[in-house]
Protein backbone atom coordinates (compact mmCIF):
# COMPACT_ATOMS: atom_id res chain seq x y z
CA UNK A 1 0.00 0.00 0.00
CA UNK A 2 1.32 3.48 -0.92
CA UNK A 3 1.00 5.77 2.08
CA UNK A 4 1.77 9.47 2.41
CA UNK A 5 2.13 11.09 5.82
CA UNK A 6 1.78 14.87 5.61
CA UNK A 7 3.02 17.27 8.27
CA UNK A 8 2.14 20.94 8.22
CA UNK A 9 5.63 22.09 9.21
CA UNK A 10 9.05 20.69 9.94
CA UNK A 11 10.85 21.58 13.15
CA UNK A 12 11.81 20.39 16.62
CA UNK A 13 8.43 19.23 17.85
CA UNK A 14 7.62 15.93 19.51
CA UNK A 15 4.55 15.41 17.35
CA UNK A 16 6.69 15.59 14.22
CA UNK A 17 8.96 12.86 15.57
CA UNK A 18 5.98 10.59 16.23
CA UNK A 19 4.83 10.92 12.61
CA UNK A 20 8.20 9.62 11.46
CA UNK A 21 7.91 6.78 13.98
CA UNK A 22 4.55 5.84 12.44
CA UNK A 23 6.20 5.86 9.02
CA UNK A 24 8.86 3.47 10.34
CA UNK A 25 6.17 1.12 11.65
CA UNK A 26 4.40 1.09 8.29
CA UNK A 27 7.56 0.62 6.23
CA UNK A 28 8.60 -2.27 8.46
CA UNK A 29 5.19 -3.81 7.76
CA UNK A 30 5.85 -3.64 4.01
CA UNK A 31 4.01 -0.43 3.08
CA UNK A 32 5.64 2.12 0.77
CA UNK A 33 5.51 5.09 3.15
CA UNK A 34 6.91 8.62 2.79
CA UNK A 35 6.73 11.78 4.89
CA UNK A 36 6.08 15.06 3.10
CA UNK A 37 6.23 18.43 4.81
CA UNK A 38 4.10 21.27 3.53
CA UNK A 39 7.02 23.68 3.98
CA UNK A 40 9.28 21.42 1.91
CA UNK A 41 11.93 21.13 4.63
CA UNK A 42 13.53 17.99 6.02
CA UNK A 43 13.88 17.00 9.66
CA UNK A 44 17.47 16.23 10.60
CA UNK A 45 17.39 16.74 14.39
CA UNK A 46 16.71 13.05 15.05
CA UNK A 47 17.75 9.88 13.29
CA UNK A 48 15.39 8.27 10.79
CA UNK A 49 15.49 6.54 7.42
CA UNK A 50 12.19 7.76 5.97
CA UNK A 51 12.07 9.24 2.44
CA UNK A 52 11.05 12.90 2.68
CA UNK A 53 9.35 15.30 0.28
CA UNK A 54 9.02 12.90 -2.63
CA UNK A 55 6.26 12.55 -5.19
CA UNK A 56 3.74 9.80 -4.56
CA UNK A 57 0.16 8.94 -5.53
CA UNK A 58 -1.00 7.63 -2.16
CA UNK A 59 -3.75 5.14 -1.58
CA UNK A 60 -3.82 6.21 2.08
CA UNK A 61 -3.06 9.76 3.22
CA UNK A 62 -2.42 10.48 6.89
CA UNK A 63 -2.64 14.18 7.74
CA UNK A 64 -1.57 16.10 10.82
CA UNK A 65 -3.99 18.75 12.14
CA UNK A 66 -3.59 21.58 9.66
CA UNK A 67 -3.31 19.53 6.46
CA UNK A 68 -6.74 19.96 4.97
CA UNK A 69 -6.38 19.02 1.30
CA UNK A 70 -8.41 15.84 0.99
CA UNK A 71 -7.57 13.53 -1.92
CA UNK A 72 -10.45 12.19 -3.99
CA UNK A 73 -8.91 8.82 -4.81
CA UNK A 74 -7.38 7.97 -1.45
CA UNK A 75 -8.41 7.08 2.08
CA UNK A 76 -7.94 10.25 4.14
CA UNK A 77 -7.00 9.84 7.80
CA UNK A 78 -6.84 12.77 10.21
CA UNK A 79 -4.33 12.56 13.07
CA UNK A 80 -5.31 15.17 15.66
CA UNK A 81 -2.29 15.66 17.95
CA UNK A 82 -3.16 19.04 19.47
CA UNK A 83 -6.11 21.17 20.51
CA UNK A 84 -5.96 23.70 17.69
CA UNK A 85 -7.19 23.90 14.11
CA UNK A 86 -9.89 21.30 14.67
CA UNK A 87 -11.73 20.08 11.55
CA UNK A 88 -15.13 21.33 10.53
CA UNK A 89 -17.99 18.80 10.77
CA UNK A 90 -18.37 18.79 6.98
CA UNK A 91 -14.79 17.70 6.40
CA UNK A 92 -15.17 14.07 5.44
CA UNK A 93 -12.18 12.18 6.74
CA UNK A 94 -12.47 8.42 6.44
CA UNK A 95 -10.87 7.87 9.84
CA UNK A 96 -9.94 10.16 12.74
CA UNK A 97 -7.23 9.38 15.30
CA UNK A 98 -6.27 11.27 18.48
CA UNK A 99 -3.62 10.72 21.15
CA UNK A 100 -5.54 11.23 24.42
CA UNK A 101 -8.99 11.22 26.00
CA UNK A 102 -8.63 14.97 26.40
CA UNK A 103 -8.21 15.47 22.65
CA UNK A 104 -10.98 13.02 21.82
CA UNK A 105 -13.39 14.95 24.03
CA UNK A 106 -12.08 18.23 22.63
CA UNK A 107 -12.93 17.11 19.08
CA UNK A 108 -16.42 16.00 20.07
CA UNK A 109 -17.10 19.27 21.87
CA UNK A 110 -15.63 21.59 19.23
CA UNK A 111 -16.37 19.89 15.92
CA UNK A 112 -18.94 17.21 16.66
CA UNK A 113 -16.56 14.54 15.35
CA UNK A 114 -16.13 11.33 17.33
CA UNK A 115 -12.64 9.86 16.79
CA UNK A 116 -12.37 6.28 15.58
CA UNK A 117 -9.14 5.58 17.47
CA UNK A 118 -7.21 6.96 20.42
CA UNK A 119 -3.52 6.04 20.32
CA UNK A 120 -1.14 7.34 23.02
CA UNK A 121 2.45 8.00 22.03
CA UNK A 122 4.96 5.24 22.55
CA UNK A 123 8.30 5.89 24.26
CA UNK A 124 11.49 3.92 23.69
CA UNK A 125 12.88 3.01 27.12
CA UNK A 126 15.99 1.61 25.45
CA UNK A 127 16.76 5.07 24.07
CA UNK A 128 15.45 7.27 26.87
CA UNK A 129 16.96 5.76 30.01
CA UNK A 130 19.03 6.82 33.02
CA UNK A 131 22.69 7.49 32.36
CA UNK A 132 25.56 5.37 33.63
CA UNK A 133 26.50 8.07 36.15
CA UNK A 134 24.26 9.38 38.91
CA UNK A 135 22.40 12.58 37.99
CA UNK A 136 23.53 15.89 39.40
CA UNK A 137 21.28 16.47 42.42
CA UNK A 138 20.89 20.23 41.92
CA UNK A 139 20.47 20.22 38.12
CA UNK A 140 17.02 21.16 36.88
CA UNK A 141 16.16 20.80 33.18
CA UNK A 142 13.50 22.85 31.42
CA UNK A 143 12.38 24.01 27.97
CA UNK A 144 12.52 27.80 27.43
CA UNK A 145 9.79 27.80 24.78
CA UNK A 146 7.30 26.38 27.28
CA UNK A 147 5.83 29.17 29.44
CA UNK A 148 8.94 31.35 29.68
CA UNK A 149 7.12 34.00 31.73
CA UNK A 150 6.48 31.60 34.60
CA UNK A 151 9.97 30.17 34.40
CA UNK A 152 11.45 33.65 34.80
CA UNK A 153 9.28 34.16 37.89
CA UNK A 154 10.32 30.78 39.31
CA UNK A 155 14.01 31.69 39.00
CA UNK A 156 13.37 34.96 40.82
CA UNK A 157 11.60 33.13 43.65
CA UNK A 158 14.25 30.43 44.07
CA UNK A 159 16.98 30.92 46.69
CA UNK A 160 20.14 32.01 44.93
CA UNK A 161 22.58 29.30 43.78
CA UNK A 162 20.41 26.48 45.16
CA UNK A 163 20.02 24.78 41.78
CA UNK A 164 21.44 24.95 38.27
CA UNK A 165 18.85 25.39 35.52
CA UNK A 166 19.78 23.78 32.19
CA UNK A 167 17.83 24.74 29.10
CA UNK A 168 16.75 22.33 26.38
CA UNK A 169 16.42 24.56 23.34
CA UNK A 170 16.97 23.61 19.72
CA UNK A 171 18.91 20.52 20.78
CA UNK A 172 19.27 17.29 18.86
CA UNK A 173 17.64 14.21 20.32
CA UNK A 174 21.02 12.88 21.43
CA UNK A 175 21.85 16.12 23.25
CA UNK A 176 18.41 16.18 24.89
CA UNK A 177 19.04 12.71 26.31
CA UNK A 178 22.44 13.77 27.69
CA UNK A 179 20.87 16.77 29.44
CA UNK A 180 18.02 14.74 30.91
CA UNK A 181 20.35 12.01 32.16
CA UNK A 182 22.37 14.57 34.10
CA UNK A 183 19.31 16.30 35.57
CA UNK A 184 17.55 15.36 38.80
CA UNK A 185 14.38 17.36 38.10
CA UNK A 186 12.44 18.34 34.98
CA UNK A 187 10.08 21.31 35.06
CA UNK A 188 6.88 20.57 33.15
CA UNK A 189 5.88 24.16 32.41
CA UNK A 190 3.37 23.85 29.57
CA UNK A 191 -0.27 24.31 30.52
CA UNK A 192 -1.70 23.42 27.11
CA UNK A 193 -0.49 20.34 25.22
CA UNK A 194 -2.16 17.72 23.09
CA UNK A 195 0.27 15.14 24.48
CA UNK A 196 3.53 16.73 25.55
CA UNK A 197 6.40 14.29 25.02
CA UNK A 198 9.28 15.94 26.97
CA UNK A 199 7.95 15.13 30.47
CA UNK A 200 7.68 11.44 29.62
CA UNK A 201 11.11 11.32 28.01
CA UNK A 202 12.53 13.12 31.04
CA UNK A 203 10.93 10.61 33.37
CA UNK A 204 12.45 7.66 31.53
CA UNK A 205 15.85 9.35 31.83
CA UNK A 206 15.38 9.44 35.61
CA UNK A 207 13.99 12.93 36.26
CA UNK A 208 11.33 13.78 38.81
CA UNK A 209 8.60 15.87 37.19
CA UNK A 210 7.47 19.08 38.85
CA UNK A 211 4.84 21.29 37.25
CA UNK A 212 1.70 20.93 35.14
CA UNK A 213 0.05 18.03 33.31
CA UNK A 214 -0.57 20.22 30.25
CA UNK A 215 -4.19 19.09 29.83
CA UNK A 216 -3.41 16.37 27.30
CA UNK A 217 -1.23 14.53 29.79
CA UNK A 218 -3.64 14.60 32.70
CA UNK A 219 -4.60 10.93 32.37
CA UNK A 220 -0.96 10.03 32.97
CA UNK A 221 0.53 12.92 34.94
CA UNK A 222 -1.32 12.76 38.25
CA UNK A 223 -0.59 13.43 41.91
CA UNK A 224 0.66 9.83 42.09
CA UNK A 225 3.21 10.11 39.27
CA UNK A 226 4.54 13.67 39.47
CA UNK A 227 4.59 16.76 41.67
CA UNK A 228 1.71 18.86 40.36
CA UNK A 229 1.79 22.54 41.21
CA UNK A 230 -0.89 25.21 41.41
CA UNK A 231 1.25 28.04 40.10
CA UNK A 232 4.80 29.44 39.84
CA UNK A 233 4.89 30.45 43.51
CA UNK A 234 4.73 26.77 44.49
CA UNK A 235 7.70 25.60 42.40
CA UNK A 236 10.51 26.69 44.78
CA UNK A 237 8.99 24.75 47.68
CA UNK A 238 8.50 21.60 45.58
CA UNK A 239 12.02 21.82 44.17
CA UNK A 240 13.46 22.13 47.68
CA UNK A 241 11.43 19.10 48.78
CA UNK A 242 12.86 17.10 45.88
CA UNK A 243 16.40 18.11 46.83
CA UNK A 244 15.73 16.59 50.26
CA UNK A 245 14.75 13.28 48.66
CA UNK A 246 11.00 13.65 48.89
CA UNK A 247 8.61 12.41 46.15
CA UNK A 248 10.83 9.50 45.09
CA UNK A 249 7.73 7.30 44.90
CA UNK A 250 6.33 9.55 42.17
CA UNK A 251 9.57 9.39 40.18
CA UNK A 252 9.47 5.60 40.14
CA UNK A 253 5.70 5.38 39.59
CA UNK A 254 5.77 7.39 36.36
CA UNK A 255 8.73 5.45 34.98
CA UNK A 256 6.87 2.19 35.54
CA UNK A 257 3.63 3.53 34.10
CA UNK A 258 5.39 4.53 30.88
CA UNK A 259 7.11 1.15 30.57
CA UNK A 260 3.81 -0.67 31.15
CA UNK A 261 1.42 1.40 29.04
CA UNK A 262 3.15 3.92 26.75
CA UNK A 263 5.39 1.63 24.75
CA UNK A 264 6.58 1.62 21.17
CA UNK A 265 5.12 -1.87 20.72
CA UNK A 266 1.63 -0.75 21.77
CA UNK A 267 1.81 2.30 19.52
CA UNK A 268 3.03 0.23 16.57
CA UNK A 269 0.29 -2.39 16.90
CA UNK A 270 -2.37 0.27 17.20
CA UNK A 271 -1.25 2.04 14.03
CA UNK A 272 -1.10 -1.20 12.08
CA UNK A 273 -4.73 -1.74 13.12
CA UNK A 274 -5.65 1.73 11.84
CA UNK A 275 -3.94 1.16 8.49
CA UNK A 276 -5.57 -2.25 8.08
CA UNK A 277 -8.90 -0.49 8.64
CA UNK A 278 -7.87 2.05 6.01
CA UNK A 279 -7.04 -0.74 3.55
CA UNK A 280 -10.52 -2.20 4.07
CA UNK A 281 -12.07 1.19 3.34
CA UNK A 282 -9.91 1.58 0.22
CA UNK A 283 -11.02 -1.82 -1.05
CA UNK A 284 -14.69 -0.92 -0.60
CA UNK A 285 -14.39 2.51 -2.25
CA UNK A 286 -11.89 2.05 -5.07
CA UNK A 287 -11.34 -1.62 -5.94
Amino acid sequence: MDIEIVINRSGIYGGVKRLYAIAEYLRDAGHNTVVNSEDGKKNTWFQHSIPENVGIRPQIRLCAETCRRLLANAVNILYQQAQFDVPEPEEQFDLVVTTTKYLSNFLVDNSGITPDYQIPYGFDSNLFKPGKEHPELTTVAYMPRKNKEEFDLITQLMPRNMVKFVAIDGSSEADVIKILQKANIFLALSKSEGFGMPPFEASLCGCLLIGYHGMGGKEWLTKNTCVLTGGPQEFPLRIQEALKGEHEDKRLALQQLIKDHLTVEKERNSWLTVINHGIQIYSRKFV
